[in-house]
């Protein structure tokens, strides 16, 4: 009973903190809300258990005062430490490896039941602001984006051919390097006679050396 009791109050203040977090979006005069805020919205949507707004506050370094005790503020802070972000609500253990396994190997998370309507109060109507949060979509989790990396890059000859020559002891010298790399390993007469050949062999059989017809 304690369980499901804990379980009811922590699926109203989801949805309590979710239809907030939206009419102030959408109400009349609000204006459209940042690309970076967008983010943050579908990000947190993404985890699949509503989202709520953590106000900024300025961020000052706990336990130190300059002189006359006025606060001493972090200088690392970032623009969201005063402006505050959207978030999704803190999760169930079995919701932070939801989270985990999708973070790593991708996968959707379900919209719950509790988010999809609103309860009103007996005689009055209350506007579902909830049904303007968007869907939690689709993500893809480090392995397969690294996986997708590796067959581009595969695609391309790239990263598996290297590792195929490695493994069976090839170069990866094309006949033109290779010839450049027998030349500059020969010695003076070699590379004379080299030259002197492939001229033979360029102007024909029957020509000398120096191009002439042999006579």
């Amino acid at each position: 009973m304690g369980s499901e009791s804990a379980t009811k109050s922590r699926e109203t203040k989801r949805a309590a903190s979710t239809q907030e977090l939206m009419s102030n979006i959408m109400s009349p005069g609000a204006g459209e809300i940042s690309k970076r805020r967008e983010k943050e919205l579908q990000d947190a949507i993404n985890r699949g258990r509503g989202v709520e707004f953590l106000p900024g506050k300025a961020p000052v370094v706990e336990g130190l005062t300059q002189k006359g005790g006025k606060p001493v503020f972090n200088t690392n802070a970032k623009a969201t430490d005063y402006t505050g972000r959207i978030v999704s609500p803190a999760p169930t253990f079995g919701e932070m490896m939801g989270d985990m396994g999708r973070a790593i190997f991708g996968g959707q998370a379900k919209e719950p039941e509790y988010l999809k309507n609103i309860s009103s109060a007996p005689g009055t109507t209350t506007k579902n602001y909830m049904k303007y949060a968007s869907k939690p979509e689709k993500v893809t989790g480090l392995i397969p984006a690294a996986a997708g990396k590796i067959m581009d890059i595969a695609g391309q000859g790239g990263l598996i051919g290297m590792a195929y020559n490695a493994i069976l002891g090839k170069d990866q010298l094309n006949s033109a390097e290779k010839k450049k790399l027998r030349y500059q390993k020969m010695s003076d007469s070699e590379k004379i006679a080299a030259g002197a050949k492939e001229y033979s062999t360029l102007l024909g059989s029957g020509r000398n050396q120096k191009g002439g017809l042999i006579r």
